[in-house]
């Protein structure tokens, strides 16, 4: 197998050359021999992307609406997951694929969190490696969202914020049944920043007792209900 790797110096580079509107090449390394299917397999992933950003009613060239970034990444969970089912074992556990994918996805990234409009536009890009920075990336959260909400109900859930703050950087994200719970509540209910806070704190608080990823549907759903209590 050979893997695009990308290291946090050249991420940095590369975000330096994008804003200031230039080209950039990364220097990959490779190891192997099957690079011709994995790249055939990263541009499906992002004309699947580009495809999702026009059904939704985007446009690259120009600024999105809310509605249209809720329904892209609606649309996008399923090529997501898509994507990740057919990728190596080698590619799924290396920060450097996460990171040399998303600079084959910057435009994508650029539309959902345009340069000059947004604080943090960097992190979207994964420039570093530790796991708190790979669930703020825009492309792994939303592979990582797709694979929560896999065949569910709560794939319709909108709110990429609420994900990235509420769900999995609590941990809940670990927990399929969990997240899926928070997911429905956030579907069928305003959440406002207040009340997942005030989630977030019981979160943090009872995991230090519970072990999320051992719990079925049944006892997830009880635990959601009573953290909206």
């Amino acid at each position: 197998m050979r893997i695009p790797l990308m290291s946090q110096v050249e991420m940095n580079t590369y975000l330096t050359e994008l804003r200031a509107g230039r080209n950039f090449e990364p220097k990959v390394d490779f190891m192997g021999a099957e690079i011709a299917t994995l790249d055939y397999h990263i541009d499906n992933f992002l004309n699947g992307l580009l495809e999702s950003i026009d059904l939704a009613g985007g446009k690259l060239a120009e600024p999105g609406k809310e509605k249209v970034f809720g329904d892209f990444e609606q649309r996008a969970l399923e090529v997501c997951v898509q994507f990740f089912d057919g990728l190596p074992d080698e590619c799924k556990f290396e920060p450097g694929f996460w990171t040399y994918l998303s600079w084959r996805c910057a435009d994508v990234i650029a539309w959902r969190y345009p340069v000059n409009e947004k604080k943090g536009w960097v992190d979207n890009f994964f420039a570093r490696y530790s796991a708190s920075d790979f669930i703020n990336a825009f492309i792994p959260r939303l592979v990582v969202q797709g694979l929560i909400t896999r065949g569910d109900s709560a794939r319709s859930f909108r709110g990429q914020d609420f994900w990235r703050s509420h769900v999995l950087r609590v941990k809940t994200g670990f927990s399929k049944e969990v997240s899926n719970g928070f997911a429905n509540i956030a579907k069928n209910e305003s959440v406002n920043t207040e009340d997942a806070r005030i989630i977030a704190k019981k979160v943090r608080a009872i995991r230090s007792n519970v072990i999320f990823e051992a719990l079925d549907k049944p006892q997830a759903e009880i635990l959601v209900g009573e953290l909206r209590k």
